[in-house]
Formats: structure tokens, sequence, C-alpha cells
């Protein structure tokens, strides 16, 4: 039986996951340099990046695709993860303060 969608290739998936990881790491980025606010919507972002770079790095069609899937994966999880960190503290769960400035985020959509 044939698969009803069209999948996404090596190469746009290998970019795809590459960009949103990059895209993740900057707003993560953005949040120690301006950690009154952190853009939540770099969680979804993430999780995007390391899906997309992980189907692409399980695909047997890869070849040098994979080193920058690899990377999407990389940057999507760490920035994920500072994301996540962020987006608890604003929640009001009791964690360190990673920015050393004592400032509480608020959420930005």
């Amino acid at each position: 039986m044939a698969r009803a969608g069209r999948s996404l290739g090596p190469t746009p998936g290998a970019v795809l996951g590459a960009v949103a990881g990059l895209g993740t790491i900057g707003l993560a980025a953005w949040w120690f340099t301006a950690p009154a606010t952190v853009h939540a919507v770099g969680v979804v972002l993430g999780l995007l990046a390391v899906l997309v770079s992980v189907v692409t790095m399980r695909n047997p069609l890869t070849t040098w695709q994979r080193p920058v899937a690899l990377l999407g994966a990389v940057l999507g999880t760490v920035g994920t993860l500072v994301l996540l960190w962020a987006v608890a503290s604003a929640l009001g769960a009791p964690l360190p303060d990673l920015t050393g400035t004592g400032t509480v985020p608020a959420i930005a959509p």
C-alpha cells in the first residue's frame, strides 16, 4: 500500500533541521542577553528541529546531509533545554538563575 503523503527528502530535511536548530539556539542565546523575556515558541521550534533532524539522519538515502542534520539535532536539543529551563523559571519553578541577573522572565508568544 502506498503512503498517502509526500515525505521530506534528505536535503530539505537536513536544511530545515539545521535552520530550526539555529533559530532555537538563537532564541536561547537571546534569553541570556535579555533575561526578562523568554520566547516559548522557541521550544516548539527546537522540537521541530530535533524531530526533522532525527528523521533525516535515519533516512538510508542521506549521505552528506547526515552531519547537517546532526548539527540541527544538537542545536535544537541544547536550545530547547535552555528554553524549557527559562519557561519553567517564568512559570515559577524554583530553579537556579542561569543568567545571574536575578530577573524573573516573562513568557512572550
